[in-house]
């Protein structure tokens, strides 16, 4: 998700207030990892009923020109409730410890068990969004929580109100107010909570903001999770529904003001049918009303616009606005390699680009450094077949945007995108780290014999019987095997 606001300067003494922060909740983490997950999820499930209880209060809580309640509740408090609901239920399926089957084990290790369990970071920090301030952190929040860490969140600009409405959640429903530290909105605050340590980083911005965090996180080895910029694809198959298609897209480019990382912004189509998918835009264009964009979003996108239109795209729908209240805008004639197909935006605007065939759609479309999100039209079969050939992190058949908000959808960026998961089972997974306990039950430690390794016809009979190409060489494998152990126990017998 992209927030142009995001930016993180030179290191310099860490605030005091801020390294306290950290540490109060370093201190809490202590307690809390110890909390039984059970009563973790119970928590997560009286803040889904919070998050309908106190809906009125977090929509005012936002402070978006661009916004709706209807847009807040659909976008934000609905999904929010959903994820904490999903957490409340499936979270123990996901953070259980398991036992690793015997299948498959090899021989040497007849007796060896193997446990993998999910361990909390600590302390990780939250990196917040502008766009929607209240369910990107506030799953990410509860995803950490829930994992038996304690969370310091960082809100976008603007998002103060919202992210201290997300812990008066936690705190209502149970949770300790140590349990969530909130910083200021100054991009200060990210380098003085890493410099004061934290334990994982969770950020959503642009891309500039994660190669700056990126640089703090490398500095102290901190591993992150980045999900950045988007310059999303949509593929628009022979078998499309068109209308189905361009109110998608009318949809996309109008929900939220377009301030969506996953809004369509590249249209592949062929000749064929782009004429009949114009003028479907062009009707879904009756319903479009002009919404503010941020300033500095908006004289990034009018620039943009301008170069690839010097460069020999055509605006076949809306105006290039000179202020910054927009309606959708929609380019043709454009190439992949024009600055429109290869930048991320965050206004309202989104290019057609005409292809010959599929394989040319995906190999054009793999020219755009961002692979955040996609979305396929088509005959269902074959778009869900097409999907699962596009490189993007989450491709969506038949609609666009709404999907990705279910509580099971794990949602991965690519390329300059970002990487690492957010939201979903891979998404709370992230927000642990991996302990492996290997237990030996069995007596026989050949590797421990003092007098020397194991005879060489052991082992070669041992790789023979366990991988031999044939059932013949696997049964002389065997044979060589019991040979040299039978051999080797009359020898030390005697």
């Amino acid at each position: 998700m992209l927030d142009t606001t995001e930016t993180v300067e030179v290191i310099r003494s860490p605030d005091a207030e801020i390294v306290a922060a950290v540490e109060l909740a370093r201190t809490a983490q202590r307690t809390w990892r110890e909390t039984p997950l059970k009563d973790r999820q119970n928590i997560a499930r009286r803040f889904a009923a919070l998050v309908a209880h106190r809906s009125e209060e977090l929509c005012q809580s936002i402070a978006l020109s661009q916004r709706q309640s209807i847009e807040t509740y659909t976008s934000e408090l609905v999904p929010l409730a959903d994820a904490a609901g999903y957490l409340a239920k499936r979270a123990a399926y996901w953070l259980s410890p398991r036992w690793e089957s015997r299948r498959g084990r090899p021989l040497w290790a007849w007796h060896v068990a193997v446990e993998t369990r999910r361990l909390p970071w600590g302390v990780v920090l939250i990196i917040g969004p502008s766009n929607y301030p209240l369910f990107l952190p506030g799953v990410q929040m509860l995803q950490a929580l829930i994992a038996g860490n304690t969370v310091v969140l960082k809100p976008g600009r603007d998002s103060t109100a919202a992210a201290h409405a997300l812990r008066m959640l936690w705190v209502e429903a149970g949770g300790s107010s140590s349990l969530v530290q909130i910083l200021p909105e100054a991009v200060d605050s990210v380098r003085d909570a890493m410099a004061a340590g934290v334990d994982h980083v969770v950020l959503t911005g642009s891309t500039a903001s994660g190669h700056a965090v990126m640089q703090l996180a490398e500095e102290r080895l901190t591993p992150a999770t980045l999900e950045l910029s988007g310059c999303d694809a949509v593929f628009v198959l022979p078998s499309a529904d068109i209308e189905l298609t361009a109110r998608a897209i009318s949809f996309g480019l109008t929900f939220n003001g377009s301030a969506t990382c996953i809004a369509p912004r590249r249209v592949y189509v062929d000749a064929a049918r782009q004429g009949d998918l114009q003028q479907a835009l062009l009707r879904a264009a009756a319903e479009w009303q002009p919404k503010p964009v941020e300033a500095g979003a908006a004289a990034r996108a009018r620039q943009v616009i301008e170069k690839s239109l010097a460069a020999g795209a055509q605006l076949v729908l809306g105006e290039l606005p000179e202020d910054d209240l927009w309606s959708p805008v929609v380019l043709a004639d454009v190439t992949p390699d024009m600055a429109i197909a290869r930048e991320d935006l965050f206004a309202p605007v989104t290019s057609l680009l005409t292809c010959t065939s599929l394989t040319a759609a995906l190999e054009a479309a793999q020219t755009c450094p961002y692979a955040l999100g996609a979305s396929v039209f088509g005959e269902a079969k074959e778009a869900a077949a097409f999907a699962r050939q596009v490189s993007a992190g989450c491709v969506v058949v038949n609609d666009l945007i709404a999907p990705t908000a279910d509580p099971r959808v794990s949602f991965t960026a690519w390329n300059q995108s970002g990487y690492g998961p957010t939201r979903g089972p891979e998404g709370l997974l992230q927000m642990t780290r991996v302990n492996v306990v290997v237990e030996q039950r069995g007596k026989w430690r050949p590797h421990l014999d003092p007098h020397g390794h194991p005879p060489l016809s052991l082992l070669q009979g041992l790789l023979n019987w366990s991988h031999g190409c044939t059932w013949l060489q696997r049964l002389q494998g065997l044979r060589q095997l019991i040979t040299t152990a039978w051999n080797s126990r009359r020898n030390k017998a005697t």
